[in-house]
């Protein structure tokens, strides 16, 4: 049930991002639904192979749908959701929501960083700006806004608890 769940989450996700959020643009970027659903399922999963898969569905749908080159973002995206899945129990006792909004901060400028890089536009301080910090900005708040959906919806807590006792 949970990966259907997940499934669906990427699914409707994926058209948000598509048909609404490309019309909200705050200093020329767009909030990345699909990658902060991705970073969230990281943090709250237990399952390496479901964190896995998660990542590498997001980045097929945003490979494909969003215009940027399909093979970097397949692999920025499966690459991302297992580094988080590595690195999510550090620090141990902060929330989930500020984790998951950290880790969208950090990679979303790492990629935006690559792809300015790669764009060869130079290292210009205002360019650098200008590319780098809206994107994870937008990112970062939208998985604090996700991050709360997933848990009361995937992976709801009580209902474990429970099953457990």
């Amino acid at each position: 049930m949970k990966k259907l769940k997940l499934f669906i989450w990427i699914f409707a996700l994926s058209l948000a991002e598509l048909w609404c959020t490309s019309h909200i643009r705050i200093f020329g970027a767009v909030p990345a639904l699909t990658f902060a659903f991705l970073v969230c399922v990281s943090i709250c999963d237990d399952e390496f192979h479901i964190v896995a898969v998660t990542g590498a569905l997001c980045g097929i749908f945003a490979g494909s749908l969003f215009g940027r080159s399909f093979g970097a973002v397949f692999v920025y995206y499966a690459l991302s959701a297992i580094a988080v899945f590595i690195l999510r129990k550090k620090p141990r006792y902060t929330h989930g929501a500020v984790k998951s909004s950290f880790w969208c901060l950090i990679l979303t400028a790492l990629f935006e960083f690559i792809l300015l890089l790669a764009g060869g536009h130079g290292l210009r301080a205002q360019l650098i700006i200008r590319a780098v910090v809206p994107a994870p900005l937008c990112c970062a708040a939208a998985a604090a806004l996700i991050y709360p959906l997933i848990v009361k919806t995937v992976y709801n807590k009580e209902r474990q608890k429970k099953l457990i006792s």
